[in-house]
């Protein structure tokens, strides 16, 4: 009996200082929390009904003007890889890219998040608080422009390219016949990779054609140049968050297809 009691005894001892422990630990979690907040880098975003955070309205208010350059071009993209090298010496494009600052009012937009900037043609990778990369780009032809917020689902090297039922109407009654699909290489529209954002038809991928990039080209996917959509996925996260402001620098609460 005398055994019985101090067995339950010790057990009760044991759960009492879990539990202590627990809430010291959650005590100093929770001021780590306040900690950062208050440096201004939120750790996780509170979200709305629409999915999108309220303080990424800090990313709609950055204008292009305030990205501000930084002292010297990006490296360009290297890699050892044979079907990469022979990618990146099909497409002559010396890189754009650069190193920017922007206002860091509270860090709505998080390190590793994309901001797309459909008016101006850029695409901007947060790399730390009001510090990113930012790289030229082709958007949608006028009425296949999108904007809204979503996710990174997946990312993909040398994606293989199957055209949606309706584009491949739309190209046939111009003469355009595409196929159902095609696998991926140097022909391929998706290029070297293909990152796939949740929830829509979308991607930002590489491109066979280079001369669209800084265009209005496409059916509504971002494209980019082999080596920066490169460079790009060699950095990106799943679920990171993706914003697409309008050509008038807005975000609308849900994904739509501007007119």
């Amino acid at each position: 009996m005398l055994l019985f009691l101090l067995n339950h005894g010790l057990i009760l001892l044991v759960i009492s200082f879990t539990i202590f422990l627990k809430e010291e630990i959650m005590k100093y979690i929770i001021v780590a929390v306040l900690a950062l907040q208050l440096s201004g880098c939120s750790v996780m975003p509170e979200l709305d009904s629409y999915g999108t955070t309220s303080d990424v309205r800090v990313a709609q208010n950055i204008s292009t003007n305030e990205l501000l350059p930084g002292t010297k071009l990006l490296p360009p993209y290297v890699t050892e890889n044979p079907r990469d090298r022979q990618a990146l010496a099909s497409d002559p494009y010396v890189s754009e890219a650069h190193n920017v600052t922007f206002p860091d009012v509270s860090c709505g937009v998080q390190q590793g998040d994309i901001v797309i900037y459909t008016g101006a043609r850029k695409l901007l990778f947060v790399t730390a608080c009001g510090e990113g990369k930012l790289y030229p780009i082709a958007v949608g032809r006028e009425g296949m422009q999108w904007a809204g917020s979503t996710t990174v689902e997946r990312a993909t090297p040398w994606p293989d390219w199957r055209p949606p039922e309706e584009m491949r109407i739309r190209e046939a009654v111009k003469g355009h016949d595409l196929p159902v699909m095609m696998p991926g290489g140097l022909d391929n529209p998706l290029g070297a990779r293909a990152i796939y954002l949740a929830g829509t038809p979308y991607r930002i991928h590489g491109t066979n054609k280079p001369e669209s990039i800084g265009t209005d080209a496409s059916s509504g996917c971002i494209r980019m140049h082999n080596a920066d959509v490169m460079d790009l996925y060699s950095k990106v996260r799943v679920g990171a968050r993706v914003y697409v402001l309008d050509k008038n620098g807005m975000l609308p609460n849900k994904i739509a297809v501007q007119n």
